[in-house]
């Protein structure tokens, strides 16, 4: 028999967190859908002009058990309105929580989608972004979908089997070396500790010295700094008022030297993953004691210590992900386009990334052809 599915949709976030806290119990998510994270997202983010939210329930109809929940907002853009995950750029993945009754093939995601689509407010687009394929052991439905395309960011992890000490020994040799050339330099350049937070006083106070690092680093860059807006630096300075609290869904590491933060990490924890969100270091004259990947792996250290096994370096690339080894693990994303306006969002998007890919295509091409020997005449 074919089961039924009912869409509610809910509120608040006051309303829906029961419902999530229930679900997510037998659910697996990643660390950015506890529902501490997201009290936290829709407290800040919601307040924004132009940002609802849309909390969906899909039920089953005969039971009455929610099967399946998602963390949506709808966005009033200059000319569009967009429904998305709860998201703004302040989380790394997004996902539903999905009972594990639910089946996991493509004709159940049909259905439960084209319930979700029939029960949402009116948009020009829905843009569903940053989905990891897979929830635990099972699909995720949305990922499915027939539309679904891969994304253009991944995460990258790590597992950690043993003590953090083997994680080590599998590095290469030449990253080893790398790590222990960073340390002494550290260590020699005067009285160092290093410190993971025990209280939200202290977690804000790393937090600061991260911001300011990353600040400093973005503007020299000429790269939009993001987390300097206001709601954003509000959202983080919640997160890092968890530690040390019940649910607590933080973690802030700090490296000092002669009494001065010169580094830091700050991670989102879940049950045993630890996902790092943002890593900032001092410049300038330190810059070759190699800080940032030092605060890293001092973090990762004392968050294996105290039980965590997953490590996801985050979206996008780095020396620090290949340093440790971290595997990329793909994401998926999907568009739908409602009205012609939401057509006409998507060309635009879609124009604006080809553009880019062509500037990064003709600079590394420049960089190539500068950098080729040259015969002499």
């Amino acid at each position: 028999m074919t089961r039924e599915f009912r869409v509610d949709l809910v509120p608040d976030w006051s309303q829906f967190e029961p419902r999530w806290q229930a679900l997510g119990a037998s659910g697996v998510a990643t660390p950015f859908q506890s529902a501490e994270f997201l009290r936290l997202w829709y407290a800040t983010f919601v307040r924004l002009p132009r940002i609802e939210p849309v909390l969906v329930a899909v039920v089953d109809a005969a039971s009455g058990r929610d099967l399946l929940l998602l963390p949506l907002i709808r966005q009033s853009e200059a000319w569009h309105t967009t429904i998305s995950f709860a998201d703004l750029w302040a989380t790394d993945c997004n996902a539903p929580v999905i009972s594990p009754a639910l089946s996991r093939d493509e004709a159940t995601a049909r259905r439960v989608w084209s319930a979700i689509r029939a029960s949402l407010p009116p948009a020009d687009l829905i843009r569903l972004a940053k989905m990891p394929v897979s929830l635990g052991p099972h699909a995720n439905p949305l990922a499915l979908l027939p539309d679904a395309r891969p994304s253009p960011f991944a995460r990258h992890l790590i597992s950690v089997a043993g003590t953090w000490a083997d994680q080590m020994r599998s590095l290469d040799r030449h990253d080893r070396k790398e790590l222990g050339r960073s340390l002494r330099l550290y260590e020699a350049a005067g009285t160092t500790r290093f410190m993971l937070a025990e209280d939200a006083g202290q977690a804000r106070k790393f937090l600061a010295a991260i911001d300011a690092f990353q600040r400093a680093r973005l503007e020299q860059n000429g790269v939009r700094n993001v987390f300097g807006e206001a709601e954003h630096r509000k959202f983080y300075e919640a997160l890092a008022g968890t530690v040390g609290q019940p649910g607590q869904t933080a973690a802030v590491g700090a490296l000092e030297l002669d009494g001065e933060i010169v580094g830091g990490v700050l991670a989102i924890t879940g049950c045993t993953t630890a996902t790092l969100l943002r890593i900032g270091h001092k410049g300038g004259a330190l810059a070759r004691l190699g800080l940032g990947r030092l605060a890293v792996e001092r973090t990762l250290q004392a968050l294996s210590a105290r039980g965590y096994t997953t490590f996801d370096f985050s979206i996008g690339e780095g020396h620090v992900k290949r340093l440790f080894k971290a595997q990329p693990d793909p994401l998926v994303e999907f568009e739908q386009a409602l009205t012609w306006r939401g057509h006409a969002a998507i060309a635009t998007a879609t124009a604006k990334r080809h553009l880019q890919s062509s500037k990064m295509a003709a600079a590394l091409k420049t960089r190539f052809l500068s950098a080729r020997p040259r015969t002499a005449a």
